[in-house]
């Protein structure tokens, strides 16, 4: 062993006791991932450091490729377009929020006590501890894991597929410089009524689900703009 590689082993040793008492050794087991370098598991787990917003934009990279390349591979008929809205779909803020939260992560996240935890910062804590776990393990590791984590959403093609409405006609709110839209929902024998009032026009949807009574309703509210121009 040569000078070289002995520094190399003293300081894996060293890191690895230095950060032995973080959330960090606790989380390793959560994943099933032992980390070469746990400074990086902590930096990725840290509040808003400059460090953790360079793994972020790492994790997002991986992310967008990996699935992209999963999509490809599991579902070859789906044209460019298809495969775009399907990549969109699945790793969204609000998906990627809530894997972090299912995975019950939250609680070894480094963040100040009291702060709200949105989708937003859930997101990038999802997207920096990906990145962690590239710069590490590399991307076939991180590749299995984004597999794994996604493998439902990645075989249910067809919820991928579907157009977001609600997404959509915010965006043209915004545009237009309107309040965004407020979506009242009720159940009744089973099915979900959606209402909603754009600019005085009241509008509704009906659904199996509150998620599709919303998403019919706001279809209405896109068509309602479009027909206007």
């Amino acid at each position: 062993m040569n000078i070289l590689q002995k520094l190399k082993l003293a300081w894996s040793k060293w890191s690895r006791k230095l950060f032995s008492e973080v959330p960090g050794s606790k989380l390793e087991k959560k994943i099933k991932i032992t980390f070469k370098n746990p400074s990086l598991l902590k930096e990725a787990m840290s509040f808003k450091s400059e460090k953790q917003e360079q793994l972020e934009f790492i994790g997002d990279a991986v992310l967008g490729l990996v699935v992209s390349d999963l999509l490809c591979k599991m579902h070859p008929d789906l044209k460019e377009g298809e495969l775009t809205v399907a990549r969109s779909n699945l790793v969204n803020r609000k998906i990627l929020a809530h894997k972090f939260r299912s995975f019950g992560l939250i609680k070894y996240l480094n963040a100040p006590a009291g702060m709200e935890l949105s989708d937003k910062f859930l997101c990038n804590a999802f997207e920096s501890l990906l990145g962690a776990i590239y710069l590490d393990q590399g991307y076939s590791i991180s590749y299995s894991l984004v597999k794994r984590w996604f493998k439902e959403e990645l075989f249910d093609i067809r919820s991928l597929l579907l157009r977001d409405f609600k997404t959509e006609l915010q965006e043209l709110m915004q545009k237009k410089g309107l309040s965004l839209p407020v979506y009242q929902v009720e159940e009744r024998s089973g099915l979900f009524y959606a209402t909603l009032n754009l600019n005085d026009v009241m509008l509704n949807g009906i659904g199996n689900t509150r998620k599709n009574a919303e998403q019919e309703v706001a279809s209405k509210g896109v068509n309602h703009f479009k027909n206007q121009n």
